[in-house]
C-alpha cells in the first residue's frame, strides 16, 4: 500500500498501473469492494489519459484494500 500511495503522490501512472496489474489477482481473491472490470480499466490506461477521476478510483481502491485487511485482522482475532 505504501508503494501505491507513493506512486499516487508522485503522479507516477506507470507505477500505479504496474502495481494494480501485479496485485489485482490477490485483491480479487480477497474480494475487495472494487469490481474486477474497474481494476482492468485502470490497468489499461496509458499515462497520457490519467486524470483526476482515475486517481480518485485508485484512492478508492486503497481504502477498499485497507478495509479488507482490517476485516481479515478482526476475523483472525475472533478465531483465537
Amino acid at each position: 500500500m505504501d508503494c501505491l500511495r507513493k506512486a499516487i503522490e508522485d503522479e507516477n501512472y506507470l507505477e500505479i498501473t504496474a502495481l494494480i496489474h501485479k496485485r489485482a489477482p490477490l485483491w480479487e481473491m480477497i474480494r475487495i469492494d472494487i469490481p474486477a472490470m474497474g481494476l482492468e480499466r485502470l490497468v489499461s490506461l496509458t499515462p497520457e489519459v490519467w486524470d483526476g477521476a482515475a486517481v480518485a478510483e485508485v484512492r478508492k481502491l486503497v481504502v477498499a484494500i485497507e478495509e479488507a485487511v482490517e476485516k481479515a485482522g478482526k476475523l483472525k482475532e475472533d478465531m483465537v
